[in-house]
């Protein structure tokens, strides 16, 4: 008989009570771990293993390929990456994605995700945000007359410079549309 077990616990509990199992049996066992959580061990592993397959080759990685400011901030099992430039990050990604699926895993898609931070992220994410809605209320406007339109635009245009144009600041907004 093979019996696989989903996780060790420490607990002297369940150890006696896995040795009793097998006198009762009176046959002969062979107990197979398969895997290893939630244990007092498993950060310990969690730690070695990330050690070989994240750290060193992320320092690899850094060298070879970053352009800009690449950080790690690791505990345990959890890490977070930092890098100045986006396609960098996506290239990191797309490369750690490659290297994990080399040992059999892969990334969790709920809790991996790239978000822009540092001083201008919060008006690029308002800025997209903006964009992202003038461009459905542009495409729920596509049945319209092109002069309808286009005089819904202009007004949104002109909104835009009215809030952001700051005096002095208006000659330069007016090479927007010659850009």
């Amino acid at each position: 008989m093979t019996y696989r077990y989903a996780y060790l616990c420490h607990k002297s509990s369940v150890l006696s009570s896995l040795f009793a199992l097998l006198s009762i049996a009176n046959t002969l066992l062979k107990l197979e771990v398969i895997l290893c959580v939630q244990a007092v061990i498993s950060p310990l592993l969690a730690n070695i293993y990330l050690h070989y397959v994240l750290d060193q080759w992320a320092m690899e990685w850094r060298k070879k390929f970053a352009l800009g400011d690449v950080m790690i901030v690791r505990y345990a099992d959890d890490f977070v990456l930092g890098f100045q430039h986006r396609k960098e990050a996506e290239r990191f990604r797309e490369q750690w994605q490659e290297r994990l699926r080399a040992y059999g895993l892969e990334l969790h898609p709920d809790k991996t995700r790239l978000i822009q931070f540092g001083r201008y992220a919060a008006e690029h994410r308002q800025r997209d945000g903006q964009l992202k809605a003038i461009k459905a209320a542009l495409r729920r406007r596509l049945h319209e007359p092109i002069k309808d339109i286009g005089e819904w635009l202009r007004a949104v245009v002109r909104g835009y410079f009215n809030y952001h144009a700051v005096p002095g600041t208006f000659p330069g907004c007016g090479r927007f549309g010659t850009m």
